[in-house]
Protein backbone atom coordinates (compact mmCIF):
# COMPACT_ATOMS: atom_id res chain seq x y z
CA UNK A 1 0.00 0.00 0.00
CA UNK A 2 3.25 1.98 0.45
CA UNK A 3 2.61 3.71 -3.46
CA UNK A 4 -0.62 5.08 -2.76
CA UNK A 5 -1.01 5.67 0.95
CA UNK A 6 1.09 7.82 3.66
CA UNK A 7 1.09 5.98 6.96
CA UNK A 8 1.77 7.80 10.18
CA UNK A 9 1.59 6.39 13.78
CA UNK A 10 -0.08 8.90 16.21
CA UNK A 11 -0.23 8.29 20.10
CA UNK A 12 -2.12 10.86 22.11
CA UNK A 13 -3.70 10.51 25.62
CA UNK A 14 -6.24 8.87 26.48
CA UNK A 15 -9.39 11.13 28.68
CA UNK A 16 -9.10 8.82 31.69
CA UNK A 17 -7.15 10.26 34.91
CA UNK A 18 -4.31 7.82 34.65
CA UNK A 19 -3.67 9.51 31.12
CA UNK A 20 -2.69 6.33 29.39
CA UNK A 21 -1.52 6.49 25.90
CA UNK A 22 -3.79 5.04 22.70
CA UNK A 23 -2.29 4.10 19.64
CA UNK A 24 -3.54 4.79 15.75
CA UNK A 25 -2.88 5.22 12.26
CA UNK A 26 -3.27 7.72 9.74
CA UNK A 27 -3.80 7.22 6.51
CA UNK A 28 -3.33 9.60 3.81
CA UNK A 29 -3.01 10.27 -0.04
CA UNK A 30 0.80 9.26 -1.11
CA UNK A 31 -0.14 12.08 -3.95
CA UNK A 32 -0.70 15.09 -1.79
CA UNK A 33 -3.64 17.29 -3.51
CA UNK A 34 -3.18 20.80 -4.31
CA UNK A 35 -4.79 22.34 -1.42
CA UNK A 36 -4.17 20.18 2.09
CA UNK A 37 -7.02 17.92 2.67
CA UNK A 38 -9.79 19.55 4.96
CA UNK A 39 -11.74 16.40 6.19
CA UNK A 40 -10.60 13.09 7.83
CA UNK A 41 -12.64 9.73 8.34
CA UNK A 42 -12.05 8.09 11.56
CA UNK A 43 -13.12 4.04 11.74
CA UNK A 44 -13.86 2.26 14.97
CA UNK A 45 -13.00 -1.46 16.00
CA UNK A 46 -15.59 -4.03 17.82
CA UNK A 47 -15.53 -6.16 20.92
CA UNK A 48 -11.58 -7.36 21.23
CA UNK A 49 -10.83 -5.87 17.74
CA UNK A 50 -8.19 -3.03 17.09
CA UNK A 51 -7.63 -0.85 14.47
CA UNK A 52 -6.24 -3.77 11.61
CA UNK A 53 -9.45 -5.32 12.01
CA UNK A 54 -9.50 -6.16 8.12
CA UNK A 55 -13.13 -4.37 7.69
CA UNK A 56 -11.64 -1.25 9.15
CA UNK A 57 -8.75 -1.34 7.06
CA UNK A 58 -10.67 -1.90 3.90
CA UNK A 59 -13.08 0.89 4.19
CA UNK A 60 -10.09 2.89 4.90
CA UNK A 61 -8.22 1.76 2.22
CA UNK A 62 -10.94 2.65 -0.45
CA UNK A 63 -12.03 5.73 1.29
CA UNK A 64 -8.42 7.25 1.04
CA UNK A 65 -7.45 6.07 -2.45
CA UNK A 66 -10.61 6.68 -4.02
CA UNK A 67 -12.37 9.86 -2.65
CA UNK A 68 -8.61 11.33 -1.39
CA UNK A 69 -9.56 11.58 1.95
CA UNK A 70 -7.10 10.74 5.34
CA UNK A 71 -8.56 8.66 7.23
CA UNK A 72 -7.89 7.72 10.78
CA UNK A 73 -7.81 3.95 12.75
CA UNK A 74 -6.94 3.90 16.78
CA UNK A 75 -7.09 1.08 19.53
CA UNK A 76 -9.35 1.50 21.87
CA UNK A 77 -8.78 1.43 26.21
CA UNK A 78 -6.92 -2.37 26.21
CA UNK A 79 -7.08 -2.92 22.43
CA UNK A 80 -4.12 -3.60 20.13
CA UNK A 81 -1.26 -1.18 21.13
CA UNK A 82 -3.03 0.94 22.93
CA UNK A 83 -2.30 1.33 26.91
CA UNK A 84 -4.90 0.56 29.68
CA UNK A 85 -7.11 -2.09 30.95
CA UNK A 86 -9.85 -3.44 28.74
CA UNK A 87 -13.26 -3.34 30.41
CA UNK A 88 -16.46 -4.40 28.45
CA UNK A 89 -18.59 -1.79 30.35
CA UNK A 90 -16.31 0.54 29.10
CA UNK A 91 -18.98 2.34 26.22
CA UNK A 92 -19.21 5.61 27.63
CA UNK A 93 -15.35 6.02 27.49
CA UNK A 94 -14.87 5.05 24.18
CA UNK A 95 -17.19 7.67 23.33
CA UNK A 96 -14.90 9.96 25.13
CA UNK A 97 -11.19 8.49 23.48
CA UNK A 98 -13.34 9.05 19.68
CA UNK A 99 -13.84 12.69 20.94
CA UNK A 100 -10.46 12.52 22.13
CA UNK A 101 -8.79 11.46 18.41
CA UNK A 102 -11.42 13.89 16.88
CA UNK A 103 -9.87 17.03 18.66
CA UNK A 104 -6.33 15.07 18.34
CA UNK A 105 -6.61 15.22 14.44
CA UNK A 106 -7.97 19.21 14.52
CA UNK A 107 -5.17 20.60 16.76
CA UNK A 108 -2.35 18.61 14.95
CA UNK A 109 -3.56 17.99 11.97
CA UNK A 110 -5.92 20.66 11.09
CA UNK A 111 -7.96 17.94 10.26
CA UNK A 112 -11.99 17.97 10.80
CA UNK A 113 -13.70 15.15 11.37
CA UNK A 114 -16.07 14.66 8.16
CA UNK A 115 -17.24 10.83 9.74
CA UNK A 116 -17.30 7.98 11.92
CA UNK A 117 -17.35 4.65 11.02
CA UNK A 118 -17.94 2.14 13.71
CA UNK A 119 -18.43 -1.38 13.32
CA UNK A 120 -20.09 -4.29 15.97
CA UNK A 121 -19.29 -2.55 19.21
CA UNK A 122 -17.66 0.37 17.44
CA UNK A 123 -21.21 1.27 16.11
CA UNK A 124 -22.55 1.71 19.18
CA UNK A 125 -19.59 3.86 20.69
CA UNK A 126 -19.75 6.23 17.08
CA UNK A 127 -23.75 6.81 18.41
CA UNK A 128 -23.10 7.44 21.83
CA UNK A 129 -20.25 10.24 20.67
CA UNK A 130 -22.61 11.70 18.08
CA UNK A 131 -25.57 11.99 20.70
CA UNK A 132 -23.54 13.86 23.43
CA UNK A 133 -24.12 17.26 22.72
CA UNK A 134 -20.66 18.00 24.62
CA UNK A 135 -18.91 16.74 22.21
CA UNK A 136 -18.02 17.71 18.42
CA UNK A 137 -20.62 17.16 16.17
CA UNK A 138 -19.85 15.00 13.41
CA UNK A 139 -21.85 15.35 9.59
CA UNK A 140 -22.08 11.67 8.71
CA UNK A 141 -21.83 8.70 11.55
CA UNK A 142 -22.11 5.22 10.24
CA UNK A 143 -22.93 2.17 12.04
CA UNK A 144 -21.98 -1.41 10.66
CA UNK A 145 -24.03 -3.85 12.77
CA UNK A 146 -24.69 -2.14 15.39
CA UNK A 147 -26.62 -4.08 18.38
CA UNK A 148 -29.60 -1.95 19.58
CA UNK A 149 -31.16 -4.68 22.37
CA UNK A 150 -28.52 -4.98 24.75
CA UNK A 151 -30.14 -7.45 26.25
CA UNK A 152 -29.49 -10.30 23.14
CA UNK A 153 -26.07 -11.61 23.67
CA UNK A 154 -24.76 -14.27 21.66
CA UNK A 155 -24.12 -17.43 24.02
CA UNK A 156 -20.85 -16.88 24.77
CA UNK A 157 -19.77 -18.19 27.82
CA UNK A 158 -18.47 -22.07 28.82
CA UNK A 159 -20.31 -23.53 31.84
CA UNK A 160 -17.44 -22.78 33.70
CA UNK A 161 -17.30 -19.28 32.46
CA UNK A 162 -20.70 -18.65 34.05
CA UNK A 163 -19.73 -20.13 37.40
CA UNK A 164 -16.74 -17.80 37.27
CA UNK A 165 -18.87 -14.37 36.84
CA UNK A 166 -21.44 -15.61 39.76
CA UNK A 167 -19.13 -16.75 42.10
CA UNK A 168 -16.05 -14.54 41.73
CA UNK A 169 -18.15 -11.77 39.88
CA UNK A 170 -15.79 -12.15 36.67
CA UNK A 171 -13.79 -14.80 34.25
CA UNK A 172 -11.00 -14.22 31.85
CA UNK A 173 -10.02 -14.85 27.92
CA UNK A 174 -6.66 -14.75 26.20
CA UNK A 175 -6.57 -13.12 22.86
CA UNK A 176 -3.42 -13.31 20.38
CA UNK A 177 -2.23 -10.04 19.33
CA UNK A 178 -0.62 -9.46 15.61
CA UNK A 179 2.79 -9.44 17.54
CA UNK A 180 2.01 -12.98 18.92
CA UNK A 181 1.55 -12.22 22.14
CA UNK A 182 -1.26 -13.15 24.41
CA UNK A 183 -3.88 -10.20 26.00
CA UNK A 184 -5.86 -10.62 28.52
CA UNK A 185 -9.57 -9.77 28.67
CA UNK A 186 -11.29 -9.76 31.84
CA UNK A 187 -14.82 -9.67 31.65
CA UNK A 188 -16.57 -8.64 34.78
CA UNK A 189 -20.22 -9.50 36.03
CA UNK A 190 -21.04 -5.52 36.90
CA UNK A 191 -20.05 -4.19 33.40
CA UNK A 192 -22.26 -6.88 31.53
CA UNK A 193 -25.02 -5.84 33.68
CA UNK A 194 -24.15 -2.07 32.80
CA UNK A 195 -24.64 -2.64 29.33
CA UNK A 196 -27.67 -4.77 29.47
CA UNK A 197 -29.17 -1.72 30.89
CA UNK A 198 -28.30 0.82 28.19
CA UNK A 199 -31.05 2.69 26.46
CA UNK A 200 -30.20 2.37 23.12
CA UNK A 201 -33.43 4.36 22.71
CA UNK A 202 -32.53 7.53 24.29
CA UNK A 203 -28.82 7.15 22.41
CA UNK A 204 -30.45 6.92 19.31
CA UNK A 205 -32.80 10.01 19.77
CA UNK A 206 -30.22 12.09 20.84
CA UNK A 207 -28.63 11.33 17.92
CA UNK A 208 -31.41 12.36 15.91
CA UNK A 209 -31.73 15.58 17.66
CA UNK A 210 -28.33 16.85 16.76
CA UNK A 211 -28.64 17.08 13.16
CA UNK A 212 -26.30 14.35 12.10
CA UNK A 213 -26.83 12.16 9.21
CA UNK A 214 -27.12 8.51 10.20
CA UNK A 215 -26.33 5.38 7.80
CA UNK A 216 -27.46 1.96 9.71
CA UNK A 217 -25.69 -1.13 7.26
CA UNK A 218 -26.68 -4.89 8.96
CA UNK A 219 -26.34 -7.99 6.76
CA UNK A 220 -29.40 -9.62 6.52
CA UNK A 221 -27.26 -13.40 7.21
CA UNK A 222 -25.91 -11.78 10.58
CA UNK A 223 -25.78 -14.23 13.31
CA UNK A 224 -24.51 -12.27 15.75
CA UNK A 225 -26.62 -9.23 15.59
CA UNK A 226 -30.51 -9.99 15.09
CA UNK A 227 -31.47 -7.90 12.01
CA UNK A 228 -34.54 -6.64 13.30
CA UNK A 229 -31.85 -4.30 15.72
CA UNK A 230 -31.26 -2.48 12.60
CA UNK A 231 -35.79 -1.79 11.85
CA UNK A 232 -35.23 -0.99 15.92
CA UNK A 233 -32.55 2.07 15.22
CA UNK A 234 -35.10 3.50 12.25
CA UNK A 235 -37.92 3.69 14.60
CA UNK A 236 -35.96 5.14 17.29
CA UNK A 237 -34.79 7.89 14.46
CA UNK A 238 -37.90 8.89 13.23
CA UNK A 239 -39.57 9.12 16.15
CA UNK A 240 -37.59 12.14 16.60
CA UNK A 241 -37.27 13.81 13.08
CA UNK A 242 -41.10 12.70 13.18
CA UNK A 243 -41.53 11.53 9.40
CA UNK A 244 -40.77 8.40 7.50
CA UNK A 245 -39.13 9.90 4.93
CA UNK A 246 -36.45 11.94 6.62
CA UNK A 247 -33.03 11.82 4.54
CA UNK A 248 -31.33 11.90 7.51
CA UNK A 249 -31.35 8.10 8.49
CA UNK A 250 -30.57 5.75 5.56
CA UNK A 251 -31.46 1.89 6.37
CA UNK A 252 -29.34 -0.15 4.29
CA UNK A 253 -29.98 -4.06 4.64
CA UNK A 254 -26.91 -6.32 3.07
CA UNK A 255 -27.82 -9.32 1.24
CA UNK A 256 -25.10 -11.49 2.90
CA UNK A 257 -21.98 -11.29 4.42
CA UNK A 258 -22.46 -11.93 7.72
CA UNK A 259 -21.32 -9.75 10.48
CA UNK A 260 -18.09 -8.38 9.27
CA UNK A 261 -19.23 -7.91 5.71
CA UNK A 262 -17.96 -10.47 3.55
CA UNK A 263 -19.02 -8.66 0.94
CA UNK A 264 -17.14 -5.38 0.61
CA UNK A 265 -18.38 -4.11 -2.33
CA UNK A 266 -21.91 -3.88 -0.90
CA UNK A 267 -20.67 -1.87 2.40
CA UNK A 268 -18.00 -0.09 1.12
CA UNK A 269 -19.93 1.82 -2.17
CA UNK A 270 -22.72 3.04 -0.35
CA UNK A 271 -20.36 4.36 2.58
CA UNK A 272 -18.51 6.47 -0.77
CA UNK A 273 -21.36 8.01 -1.79
CA UNK A 274 -22.66 9.42 1.52
CA UNK A 275 -18.97 10.62 2.16
CA UNK A 276 -19.18 12.11 -0.92
CA UNK A 277 -22.18 13.79 -0.41
CA UNK A 278 -21.31 15.16 2.84
CA UNK A 279 -18.58 16.50 1.25
CA UNK A 280 -20.28 17.85 -1.59
CA UNK A 281 -22.48 19.41 1.19
CA UNK A 282 -20.45 21.13 2.94
CA UNK A 283 -17.92 22.50 0.45
CA UNK A 284 -21.50 24.03 -1.09
CA UNK A 285 -22.78 25.42 1.69
CA UNK A 286 -25.97 25.82 3.21
CA UNK A 287 -25.13 29.37 3.87
CA UNK A 288 -23.21 32.64 2.77
CA UNK A 289 -20.93 34.38 4.99
CA UNK A 290 -20.22 37.64 3.51
CA UNK A 291 -16.97 39.80 4.78
CA UNK A 292 -15.95 43.58 4.67
CA UNK A 293 -13.35 44.11 1.73
CA UNK A 294 -11.61 46.38 4.00
CA UNK A 295 -11.08 46.64 7.01
CA UNK A 296 -11.35 43.08 8.41
CA UNK A 297 -14.33 42.53 11.32
CA UNK A 298 -14.20 39.59 14.00
CA UNK A 299 -18.13 39.79 14.22
CA UNK A 300 -21.07 38.70 12.15
CA UNK A 301 -24.90 39.32 12.03
CA UNK A 302 -26.72 36.07 11.49
CA UNK A 303 -30.20 37.04 9.42
CA UNK A 304 -33.24 33.87 9.47
CA UNK A 305 -35.42 33.29 6.45
CA UNK A 306 -39.05 32.73 6.94
CA UNK A 307 -41.67 30.62 5.81
CA UNK A 308 -40.88 28.63 2.39
CA UNK A 309 -38.38 31.01 2.10
CA UNK A 310 -34.00 30.52 2.17
CA UNK A 311 -31.08 32.23 2.15
CA UNK A 312 -31.05 33.82 -1.27
CA UNK A 313 -34.79 34.88 0.08
CA UNK A 314 -33.95 38.69 0.61
CA UNK A 315 -30.25 38.22 -0.07
CA UNK A 316 -30.16 42.23 -0.86
CA UNK A 317 -30.39 42.65 3.27
CA UNK A 318 -27.39 40.92 4.97
CA UNK A 319 -24.56 42.54 2.50
CA UNK A 320 -26.34 45.86 4.06
CA UNK A 321 -24.92 44.90 7.33
CA UNK A 322 -21.50 44.55 5.56
CA UNK A 323 -21.48 47.93 4.18
CA UNK A 324 -22.93 50.23 6.11
CA UNK A 325 -21.37 49.27 9.75
CA UNK A 326 -18.43 46.75 8.20
CA UNK A 327 -19.20 43.92 10.32
CA UNK A 328 -19.73 40.27 8.62
CA UNK A 329 -23.46 38.80 7.60
CA UNK A 330 -23.96 35.09 7.81
CA UNK A 331 -27.18 33.96 5.99
CA UNK A 332 -28.15 29.95 5.84
CA UNK A 333 -31.46 27.51 5.10
CA UNK A 334 -33.20 25.85 8.07
CA UNK A 335 -33.41 22.43 7.73
CA UNK A 336 -35.39 20.84 4.19
CA UNK A 337 -35.40 24.69 2.90
CA UNK A 338 -32.70 25.89 0.27
CA UNK A 339 -29.94 23.73 -0.14
CA UNK A 340 -30.17 22.48 3.41
CA UNK A 341 -30.79 18.61 3.45
CA UNK A 342 -33.79 17.32 5.70
CA UNK A 343 -37.36 17.18 5.49
CA UNK A 344 -38.86 20.08 6.37
CA UNK A 345 -41.59 20.42 9.50
CA UNK A 346 -43.72 23.29 9.96
CA UNK A 347 -43.55 22.58 13.80
CA UNK A 348 -39.90 22.58 13.98
CA UNK A 349 -39.38 25.61 16.07
CA UNK A 350 -37.41 24.49 18.40
CA UNK A 351 -35.24 22.50 15.80
CA UNK A 352 -34.25 25.33 14.11
CA UNK A 353 -33.54 27.14 17.47
CA UNK A 354 -30.73 24.48 17.64
CA UNK A 355 -29.60 24.86 13.77
CA UNK A 356 -29.22 28.92 14.89
CA UNK A 357 -27.40 27.62 17.80
CA UNK A 358 -24.96 25.28 15.53
CA UNK A 359 -24.48 28.16 13.49
CA UNK A 360 -23.39 30.54 16.38
CA UNK A 361 -20.97 27.89 17.02
CA UNK A 362 -19.97 27.31 13.97
CA UNK A 363 -18.97 30.85 12.95
CA UNK A 364 -17.52 31.35 16.94
CA UNK A 365 -14.62 28.00 15.84
CA UNK A 366 -14.48 27.74 12.59
CA UNK A 367 -14.38 31.51 11.25
CA UNK A 368 -13.38 33.51 14.81
CA UNK A 369 -16.17 35.30 14.50
CA UNK A 370 -18.56 36.36 17.38
CA UNK A 371 -22.07 36.49 16.68
CA UNK A 372 -23.50 40.46 17.77
CA UNK A 373 -27.33 40.00 16.46
CA UNK A 374 -29.58 37.73 14.88
CA UNK A 375 -32.35 39.11 12.39
CA UNK A 376 -35.66 37.06 11.65
CA UNK A 377 -38.40 38.20 9.90
CA UNK A 378 -41.66 36.22 9.81
CA UNK A 379 -41.34 32.49 10.72
CA UNK A 380 -37.45 34.02 11.84
CA UNK A 381 -38.65 36.11 13.59
CA UNK A 382 -40.23 33.82 16.18
CA UNK A 383 -37.47 31.68 16.24
CA UNK A 384 -34.83 34.40 17.11
CA UNK A 385 -37.24 35.48 19.67
CA UNK A 386 -37.26 31.98 20.99
CA UNK A 387 -33.64 31.24 20.67
CA UNK A 388 -33.23 34.44 23.01
CA UNK A 389 -35.50 32.90 25.08
CA UNK A 390 -34.28 28.92 25.16
CA UNK A 391 -32.86 27.15 28.05
CA UNK A 392 -31.20 24.04 26.03
CA UNK A 393 -28.54 26.56 23.92
CA UNK A 394 -25.16 27.34 25.15
CA UNK A 395 -24.67 30.67 23.24
CA UNK A 396 -25.63 33.93 23.95
CA UNK A 397 -26.33 36.33 21.32
CA UNK A 398 -26.53 40.34 22.80
CA UNK A 399 -29.24 41.80 20.17
CA UNK A 400 -32.03 39.87 18.58
CA UNK A 401 -33.99 42.04 15.96
CA UNK A 402 -37.66 39.89 15.28
CA UNK A 403 -39.29 41.57 11.66
CA UNK A 404 -43.21 40.60 11.64
CA UNK A 405 -42.78 37.53 14.15
CA UNK A 406 -45.66 35.80 15.20
CA UNK A 407 -46.42 35.47 18.56
CA UNK A 408 -50.00 33.66 18.41
CA UNK A 409 -49.09 30.32 17.02
CA UNK A 410 -52.43 28.97 16.83
CA UNK A 411 -53.34 31.55 14.25
CA UNK A 412 -53.50 31.22 10.58
CA UNK A 413 -53.74 33.44 7.52
CA UNK A 414 -57.60 32.75 6.16
CA UNK A 415 -55.76 31.91 2.50
CA UNK A 416 -53.34 29.60 4.00
CA UNK A 417 -55.47 26.23 3.37
CA UNK A 418 -58.04 25.16 0.39
CA UNK A 419 -60.96 23.58 0.96
CA UNK A 420 -59.57 19.68 0.17
CA UNK A 421 -56.16 21.25 1.65
CA UNK A 422 -58.35 21.14 5.13
CA UNK A 423 -60.03 17.76 3.52
CA UNK A 424 -56.27 16.26 2.92
CA UNK A 425 -55.73 16.77 6.72
CA UNK A 426 -58.23 15.86 8.42
CA UNK A 427 -58.62 12.18 6.15
CA UNK A 428 -54.56 11.35 5.49
CA UNK A 429 -53.12 14.04 7.55
CA UNK A 430 -50.96 16.25 5.70
CA UNK A 431 -51.47 18.05 2.72
CA UNK A 432 -48.78 19.74 0.15
CA UNK A 433 -47.51 23.09 -0.89
CA UNK A 434 -45.64 23.99 -3.82
CA UNK A 435 -43.27 26.53 -4.25
CA UNK A 436 -41.52 26.72 -7.22
CA UNK A 437 -39.49 23.27 -7.69
CA UNK A 438 -40.07 22.50 -4.28
CA UNK A 439 -43.04 21.16 -2.35
CA UNK A 440 -43.90 21.64 1.49
CA UNK A 441 -45.58 18.69 3.55
CA UNK A 442 -48.05 20.12 6.30
CA UNK A 443 -48.16 17.36 8.97
CA UNK A 444 -51.69 17.48 11.48
CA UNK A 445 -49.45 16.58 13.77
CA UNK A 446 -46.78 19.12 13.04
CA UNK A 447 -49.55 21.93 12.54
CA UNK A 448 -50.69 20.65 16.29
CA UNK A 449 -47.37 21.36 17.90
CA UNK A 450 -46.56 24.36 16.10
CA UNK A 451 -50.02 25.41 17.75
CA UNK A 452 -49.06 24.45 20.79
CA UNK A 453 -46.11 26.31 21.49
CA UNK A 454 -46.91 29.30 23.89
CA UNK A 455 -44.65 32.18 23.48
CA UNK A 456 -45.64 33.54 26.74
CA UNK A 457 -42.76 31.86 28.88
CA UNK A 458 -40.36 32.36 25.89
CA UNK A 459 -40.43 35.85 26.13
CA UNK A 460 -40.96 36.22 29.66
CA UNK A 461 -37.29 34.34 29.84
CA UNK A 462 -36.00 36.99 27.42
CA UNK A 463 -36.64 39.91 29.67
CA UNK A 464 -35.15 38.42 32.36
CA UNK A 465 -31.46 37.81 30.46
CA UNK A 466 -30.07 40.96 31.25
CA UNK A 467 -27.45 40.61 28.32
CA UNK A 468 -29.26 40.22 25.56
CA UNK A 469 -31.64 43.24 24.14
CA UNK A 470 -34.72 43.10 22.26
CA UNK A 471 -35.96 44.83 18.94
CA UNK A 472 -39.12 44.48 18.13
CA UNK A 473 -40.30 45.39 14.48
CA UNK A 474 -43.56 45.29 12.50
CA UNK A 475 -45.34 47.04 9.58
CA UNK A 476 -48.54 48.75 9.95
CA UNK A 477 -50.44 47.06 6.63
CA UNK A 478 -48.76 43.97 7.36
CA UNK A 479 -51.14 41.84 5.68
CA UNK A 480 -49.44 37.69 6.97
CA UNK A 481 -49.25 38.62 10.94
CA UNK A 482 -51.39 41.50 12.44
CA UNK A 483 -49.58 44.33 13.58
CA UNK A 484 -51.30 43.69 17.15
CA UNK A 485 -48.61 40.39 17.43
CA UNK A 486 -46.25 43.33 18.03
CA UNK A 487 -47.80 44.75 21.03
CA UNK A 488 -48.12 41.11 22.48
CA UNK A 489 -44.20 40.70 22.06
CA UNK A 490 -43.75 43.81 23.90
CA UNK A 491 -46.17 43.65 26.33
CA UNK A 492 -45.12 40.41 27.58
CA UNK A 493 -41.72 41.26 27.66
CA UNK A 494 -42.10 44.30 29.35
CA UNK A 495 -44.36 43.50 31.88
CA UNK A 496 -41.93 40.76 33.15
CA UNK A 497 -38.41 42.91 32.78
CA UNK A 498 -36.94 43.36 35.95
CA UNK A 499 -34.70 46.66 36.93
CA UNK A 500 -37.02 49.03 34.20
CA UNK A 501 -35.54 47.29 31.48
CA UNK A 502 -37.64 47.69 28.36
CA UNK A 503 -37.40 46.26 24.55
CA UNK A 504 -37.41 47.70 21.66
CA UNK A 505 -40.69 48.52 19.73
CA UNK A 506 -40.94 49.76 16.11
CA UNK A 507 -43.93 49.85 14.09
CA UNK A 508 -43.46 51.48 10.58
CA UNK A 509 -46.26 52.94 8.95
CA UNK A 510 -45.25 52.17 5.91
CA UNK A 511 -45.04 48.91 4.16
CA UNK A 512 -46.30 44.99 4.03
CA UNK A 513 -45.11 42.40 5.66
CA UNK A 514 -42.22 41.48 3.18
CA UNK A 515 -41.34 45.09 2.89
CA UNK A 516 -40.94 44.67 -0.91
CA UNK A 517 -39.84 48.47 -2.11
CA UNK A 518 -36.35 49.91 -1.69
CA UNK A 519 -38.07 52.33 0.72
CA UNK A 520 -39.38 49.92 2.87
CA UNK A 521 -36.42 48.35 3.02
CA UNK A 522 -34.34 51.09 3.97
CA UNK A 523 -36.88 52.45 6.52
CA UNK A 524 -36.78 48.71 8.07
CA UNK A 525 -33.05 48.88 8.35
CA UNK A 526 -32.38 52.01 10.12
CA UNK A 527 -33.42 50.95 13.43
CA UNK A 528 -31.88 47.98 13.59
CA UNK A 529 -28.44 50.24 12.23
CA UNK A 530 -29.01 52.02 15.00
CA UNK A 531 -29.49 49.57 17.74
CA UNK A 532 -26.55 47.92 16.27
CA UNK A 533 -25.13 51.16 16.55
CA UNK A 534 -26.17 51.24 20.66
CA UNK A 535 -24.92 48.22 21.53
CA UNK A 536 -21.28 49.13 20.81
Amino acid sequence: MSNVLREERITFTAPQNDAHQLVGTLWSPSTPPTSPPEWVVILCHGLMGDRQSSLSKSIAYVLTTQLGLPTFRFDFTGNGESEGEWDYGNYEQEAAELEAAVRTLEERRKLKTLATIGHSRGATVVCLQCGNSSYTKISLVVSLSGRYDMTHKPNRFTDEEKHQLDTLGYCDWYRPRHDGSMRKYRWKKSSIERIMAMDTRKMTEDCARRGSKLMFVQARDDPVVQLSDLYSFQKAFLNVKDTVKSDDCVILEVPHGGHSFSDLDAVTLPIINECRRAVTSIREGNGILTRPSSPSSDTVVIVCHGLFCDKNTRKDLPPSFVTALGVCSFRFDFSGNGDSAGEWDCGDYHQEVLEIDAAVRMLRDDEGLKTICLVGHSKGGTVVSMYAGAHEVATRVPLIVSISGRFDLSAKPDDRFSASDVESLETVGYCDTVRGQKTFRWRKESLQRMSAIDMIPIVQNCSRKEDVSMLFIHAEGDDVVPVSDLDLFVDTYNSTSSAGRKCMKIKLPMGVHFFRTEVERQELLKPIFQALRDSH
